[in-house]
C-alpha cells in the first residue's frame, strides 16, 4: 500500500517521463491506470533485473501502448512477446540477452535509438531489422556484432540517417577490399570507436565520410604513433568541437602534444589519456589548452594538476558550462576570488580541500556562498578527499546539513542532479524534506550513506516519493567513467540534443 501512495506523487512532479523501477502489485497499476495514466503520452518503462512475470505481463498490457523508452536490464523471459505491447517505441535500450528482433520490427517506422550492451547479438537478424528504420539517428554497439569482427557495407548503407554511432566491439575492422559510398555518414555528428585493428580502415571508411562530425570518442590503435593518429584527426575532421583519445603511446616530447593541440581548430573540449607517458602530459595539460580557452565550454581536471593550475585555468575559459574530474580545488581558489563563477557554468564536480579538515567550518560556508551564486547550475557533486589506504568508514569526511552549509544553496533552483560522496553524520529527515522543497528539478541524489542505518532507507523513500532517484554515481559514490562521457558530450557540445 505504501508503494501504491508514492508513486502518483512521483507522477505529479516529474510529468511526462517516468522511470518504472519496482512495480510490484497489481493494485498498483488499476490505480496508477484509473488516476493518471491517461494524461501522458511520454513514458520510459526499466524493466528491473528481478520482476515477476506475471507483474510485468499486467504492466504491459495497460501500459504498452503508452511506452515510448524500454530499456531491458533484467532476464526477460522470451516467451513474453514485447512486440505485442510496445508498438510505438522511439528508443530501445537492451541490456541482457532479450532476442529484441521482433520489438524493432514492430517499430521500425518510429524507432530512433538503439543501444544494445550484451556480449552476442545474432548479426544477421539484428542486421535486417536495423536496415528497416529509416529514422534511426542514434546507435550504439558494446557487443560482438558483426560476424568475423568485420563492418559489412550493407550494415553502413543503412546508416544512413544516423547522427549518433556508438561501436564498442571486439577488435574490429572495415574490410580491406570495400570502399563505403560517401553518404554513408553525411549526417553523423557524434562518434565514438575502440578496439578497432588499424587507423587506415578507420580512416578511409569512416572518418573521410564524417564532413560534419562534432564529437569524436576514440581509442588509438596499438602501435600507432600518437602524431600520425592525430594528425589523421586533424586533417579529417575539420569541424570538430570534442575530442576524447584514450589509450595509446603518448611520446615523451611534451612540444609534441603541445603543436598537435595547437593546430586543431578551435575545440569546446579535450581530453586525452595516455600510456606509458600519461603523467608527464596530465603534469603539464592544463597549459597545452591555452590556444581553446575562449572555446573551452568542459574542462575534465587532473589529479596530478595543481590547485594553482586549475584556478588558472578555470578564470581563463569565459564560456565554462562544465567542470569536472578528479582535480582539487582549494578553499582559497574559490573563496577568494569569483572571477571563474560564471553565471554560464552548469556542472560543477570537483573535490575541495577545505571539506576533509572539520576544523574548516567557516571555510567551507565561504565556498557554499560561492557556489550558491551558480544560479544556472543543473549538476553539483562534491567529493571529500580521503587517503587511499584508509578504508571508507574511516576516511575523512564532511556534513551536510542545514546549518553547515546546507541551506546557503537554496538559489540554486534549476539543480536537477546532486552527489555528496561518504557523508558523516548522515543526512536526516528534515534535510531530505528541505531539499525536495528548495531544490524543484532535482530528479537524481547520490551519497555514500551508513549502509547499516535503517533510518537511511527511510530517507530514500522520501526522495522516491518525489521522483527523485540515486542514479549518479558509480558503487564506490564517486563519478564514473561514462558520467564523464555524458558530461563532456552533453555540456561541451552546444548543438547536442538528446534523442527523443
Amino acid at each position: 500500500m505504501e508503494k501504491a501512495l508514492a508513486l502518483p506523487e512521483i507522477l505529479e512532479n516529474i510529468g511526462r517521463f517516468l522511470d518504472i523501477k519496482d512495480l510490484q502489485s497489481c493494485s498498483l497499476v488499476s490505480k496508477l491506470w484509473a488516476k493518471s495514466m491517461k494524461q501522458y503520452l511520454w513514458w520510459t518503462l526499466s524493466i528491473p533485473k528481478v520482476i515477476q512475470t506475471d507483474d510485468l505481463r499486467k504492466v504491459l498490457y495497460k501500459f504498452g501502448h503508452l511506452i515510448r523508452e524500454l530499456h531491458i536490464n533484467g532476464e526477460v523471459k522470451q516467451d513474453i512477446l514485447l512486440e505485442e505491447y510496445c508498438t510505438g517505441l522511439y528508443g530501445l535500450t537492451v541490456k541482457s540477452n532479450y532476442q529484441s528482433d521482433g520489438l524493432i520490427r514492430r517499430s521500425h517506422q518510429t524507432l530512433r535509438s538503439f543501444c544494445h550492451y550484451w556480449e552476442v547479438v545474432q548479426s544477421s537478424s539484428v542486421q535486417s531489422t536495423l536496415f528497416q528504420c529509416p529514422r534511426l539517428e542514434f546507435l550504439f554497439f558494446n557487443s560482438v556484432l558483426l560476424s568475423d569482427t568485420k563492418i559489412s557495407s550493407s550494415f553502413v548503407e543503412a546508416c544512413t540517417h544516423l547522427t549518433s554511432l556508438t561501436l564498442n566491439m571486439a577488435n574490429w575492422d572495415f574490410p580491406e577490399d570495400i570502399l563505403m559510398p560517401k553518404s554513408s555518414f553525411l549526417k553523423l555528428e557524434r562518434l565514438t570507436v575502440s578496439n578497432y585493428r588499424n587507423l587506415k580502415g578507420l580512416k578511409s571508411n569512416m572518418l573521410d565520410r564524417c564532413p560534419n562530425l562534432k564529437t569524436l570518442v576514440c581509442s588509438q590503435p596499438l602501435g600507432t604513433r600518437f602524431k600520425e593518429f592525430m594528425d589523421v584527426i586533424i586533417a579529417t575532421c575539420r569541424r570538430l568541437k570534442v575530442l576524447w583519445v584514450i589509450g595509446g603511446n603518448i611520446p615523451p616530447d611534451d612540444s609534441d602534444v603541445k603543436a598537435v593541440l595547437k593546430a586543431l581548430p578551435p575545440m569546446e573540449f579535450i581530453q586525452i589519456r595516455g600510456y606509458p607517458y600519461g603523467k608527464v602530459i596530465e603534469r603539464n595539460y592544463a597549459s597545452f589548452l591555452h590556444p581553446h580557452h575562449a572555446t573551452l565550454r568542459a574542462v575534465e581536471l587532473s589529479s596530478r594538476w595543481t590547485s594553482a593550475q586549475i584556478h588558472k585555468l578555470l578564470c581563463s575559459c569565459p564560456n565554462l558550462r562544465a567542470v569536472f574530474g578528479y582535480g582539487t580545488l582549494s578553499a582559497d581558489d574559490i573563496g577568494s576570488t569569483s572571477q571563474w563563477v560564471c553565471a554560464k557554468l552548469e556542472c560543477f564536480r570537483v573535490r575541495i580541500a577545505a571539506f576533509t579538515v572539520p576544523e574548516l567550518s567557516e571555510e567551507r560556508r565561504v565556498v557554499f556562498r560561492r557556489l550558491a551564486q551558480l544560479r544556472h547550475l543543473r549538476s553539483l557533486e562534491l567529493a571529500a578527499l580521503y587517503p587511499i589506504n584508509d578504508s571508507v568508514l574511516t576516511s575523512p569526511t564532511y556534513g551536510f546539513q542545514l546549518g553547515e552549509g546546507l541551506e546557503l544553496l537554496e538559489p540554486l533552483k534549476m539543480l536537477q542532479q546532486c552527489c555528496l560522496s561518504y557523508l558523516r553524520p548522515g543526512l536526516r529527515k528534515r534535510d531530505v524534506k528541505w531539499m525536495v522543497r528548495a531544490w524543484p528539478s532535482l530528479t537524481s541524489f547520490c551519497a555514500k550513506l551508513n549502509p547499516d542505518d535503517e533510518e537511511n532507507e527511510r530517507l530514500w523513500k522520501i526522495f522516491h516519493s518525489r521522483g527523485v532517484w540515486d542514479q549518479l554515481s558509480d558503487s564506490r559514490g564517486g563519478p564514473c567513467e561514462s558520467v564523464m562521457t555524458k558530461c563532456a558530450i552533453e555540456y561541451a557540445d552546444a548543438d547536442y540534443q538528446p534523442v527523443q
